[in-house]
């Protein structure tokens, strides 16, 4: 400290008797503000005032927001599944309603059917542009619905599946999506109901 105040002495500096003298730069555990602004100048301890308190509020907004969307997380995805779907290799899926959203000037829009047929698709199933009579005994139809969820963080979306040819439900899968859009929370739903259902 002896060196560290000589240094300033040199520079035709001075400084505070209690630092020179081998003081610190706490009092009581604090930074005392006279003490910054003597090192930082009044403008930089400003900024740094500023700095802290937009870092306490966007902690504690943080530590809000997270205990609330901690007590609405998605549940575990419901399977029902009354027969083997390695019986089928068909899927016919009807028309559905694209879901879309405008959020800062930009939209974005999912359509249902769309994840539905590639996850079908992907497990190599064929996708029907209607139901063929030449495989109605190997075609399920696809039922897609969806309804709020427990948050309004939350969709909740049901997929079924039925036989073409007997009428019978062949499976059926309820899962909840969480995001901050409405397109997130369709797809995400969707996505882990498909993943729980063809598994």
């Amino acid at each position: 400290m002896y060196i560290f105040g000589e240094a300033y002495r040199d520079a035709g500096r001075a400084m505070p008797r209690s630092i020179a003298s081998g003081g610190s730069l706490y009092v009581g555990g604090i930074c005392s503000a006279p003490l910054l602004s003597y090192f930082y100048g009044e403008q930089n301890l400003s900024f740094m005032k500023s700095r802290y308190n937009r870092f306490f509020i966007g902690a504690i907004v943080l530590v809000v927001v997270g205990f609330l969307t901690g007590c609405a997380m998605p549940r575990v995805p419901t399977v029902q599944m009354n027969k083997d779907l390695r019986a089928y290799s068909y899927v016919y899926i009807p028309a559905t309603q694209p879901v879309q959203e405008t959020l800062e000037q930009k939209t974005e829009s999912v359509n249902p059917r769309d994840l539905i047929a590639g996850a079908f698709a992907k497990k190599g199933f064929i996708i029907l542009p209607s139901v063929d009579e030449r495989f109605r005994a190997k075609t399920l139809m696809v039922g897609y619905g969806q309804d709020r969820g427990r948050s309004v963080t939350l969709r909740e979306v049901t997929i079924q599946l039925v036989s073409a040819e007997t009428g019978e439900l062949v499976a059926t899968v309820t899962s909840e999506g969480l995001g901050v859009t409405e397109v997130d929370r369709v797809e995400y739903a969707i996505t882990r109901a498909l993943e729980a259902l063809l598994k």
